[in-house]
């Protein structure tokens, strides 16, 4: 069975070149379409019971939180375009998204035939995320 959709998880970290250029590699080899999935999952807000809104100095933390993303984002989508161009893969997407990750990883991986990702690392966050999409039911175990 020869892959056509596959989907790379693109951390925030300056880690990803292996992830990226595996993903463009196994595109260009299966002549499947690459989807770069780079996910920003905002710091959640913690104010106090008695206030109705959250503080202004954590809208501001939030705001440069935001605008930091983006500028990373910026720079991953370049470097991918680029690595994308001298590939020889024809068919790449790249997408930013918010929210939850293991949900929004979950709902993309859902259409695709391959998720593409860095390995565990002890010092990221990784583990925990194949974990948790392993117990949500994303990757199961399927009889050959």
């Amino acid at each position: 069975m020869s892959y056509k959709s596959l989907l790379a998880y693109i951390e925030p970290s300056s880690r990803n070149r292996p992830v990226m250029e595996t993903g463009l590699r196994l595109a260009s080899v299966c002549e499947a379409h690459l989807t770069a999935l780079h996910a920003h999952v905002p710091t959640p807000i913690a104010y106090p019971e008695y206030s109705e809104f959250p503080m202004v100095n954590d809208l501001q933390t939030l705001r440069h939180e935001d605008e930091e993303a983006k500028n990373f984002e910026t720079r991953l989508k370049a470097e991918f375009n680029d690595l994308a161009g001298r590939s020889g893969a024809v068919s790449v997407e790249w997408r930013f998204v918010g929210g939850d990750l293991v949900e929004t990883l979950a709902l993309h991986a859902r259409y695709a035939d391959l998720l593409v990702m860095r390995q565990h690392h002890p010092q990221t966050h990784i583990r925990g995320l194949l974990s948790n999409l392993v117990y949500g039911g994303l990757i199961r175990r399927r009889p050959c």
